[in-house]
């Protein structure tokens, strides 16, 4: 276990809240659409290889989750899950993480994913009954005030999302709030080794890049201490940003891919 100091973020973005979330809409969008023609990110099946998702995680998991994927780790990985589970993933995208979830929950449990983008909302139930994956629902809404009743959920993962928000206190707040007593989280995202100074942190293309909204180890695991996260871990980085446009951004600030898994 590693301990921290609790810590908080006092940054205020010069844009609005439904400024960048209009940003980040039209990004995922794009990828919804049409994942090939993306240049600033690495994904799809060449992201989750280089993430550790083995073969038998992906195999039968339809080519148009996986081919959206843009993930900044392997939750997979940071623990097991319990067959009859109940699983939220935040942030669900088309849907691969939460699929990969229902599979390993099995028909007695549940799987539940949320995101902004209705584009991938709607990849992700398509992906769902493509797959037979009737254990899953999907639903818009907000990492910062998920559409979830309090105390309803065993696991919650998520996958390189929390760096897009700038609320990131109130969305490990909301994560608490609606796990058991003794659940867990598995979250994948952004960390940096320099902070972001508040000049390009202002820079809206910065945040759809997943770099300006990343924070340091130290400082994200304090905010989720401050809201009562226990036994907080993180694993191994892995370098997101190698071969794409924003390389060189990504490198300035040392933005690279953690794992962190923490208990309520």
């Amino acid at each position: 276990m590693t301990q921290h100091n609790s810590a908080k973020s006092t940054y205020q973005p010069r844009f609005t809240k439904n400024q960048l979330r209009r940003a980040i809409r039209e990004t995922y969008r794009e990828v919804a659409k049409a994942p090939a023609k993306n240049v600033s990110l690495t994904l799809g099946q060449r992201l989750a290889e280089h993430l550790g998702y083995y073969p038998e995680l992906l195999g039968g998991i339809p080519s148009e989750a996986i081919a959206s994927f843009a993930g900044a780790g392997n939750p997979f990985n940071s623990g097991p899950i319990v067959v009859g589970e109940r699983i939220l993933d935040v942030g669900c995208g088309a849907g691969m993480d939460s699929l990969i979830a229902a599979r390993l929950t099995g028909e007695g449990g549940e799987v539940i994913g949320v995101d902004m983008t209705n584009e991938m909302v709607s990849s992700a139930r398509r992906n769902a009954r493509a797959m037979g994956a009737w254990n899953t629902r999907y639903m818009i809404g907000f990492a910062e005030k998920l559409p979830i009743e309090s105390e309803t959920i065993d696991l919650i993962i998520s996958n390189g999302v929390i760096n897009l928000s700038p609320e990131k206190e109130q969305v490990f707040s909301e994560l608490y709030r609606v796990l058991r007593t003794g659940g867990r989280v598995h979250i994948a995202d952004v960390f940096l080794r320099e902070r972001v100074p508040d000049s390009a942190r202002d820079l809206l293309h910065l945040w759809t890049d997943c770099i300006a909204g990343g924070e340091e180890i130290e400082t994200y695991i304090g905010m989720m201490e401050q809201v009562g996260f226990r036994h907080i871990e993180f694993f191994k980085d892995v370098d997101l940003f190698r071969g794409t446009r924003i390389e060189e951004q990504a490198r300035k600030f040392g933005a690279y891919g953690y794992t962190i898994r923490g208990w309520k």
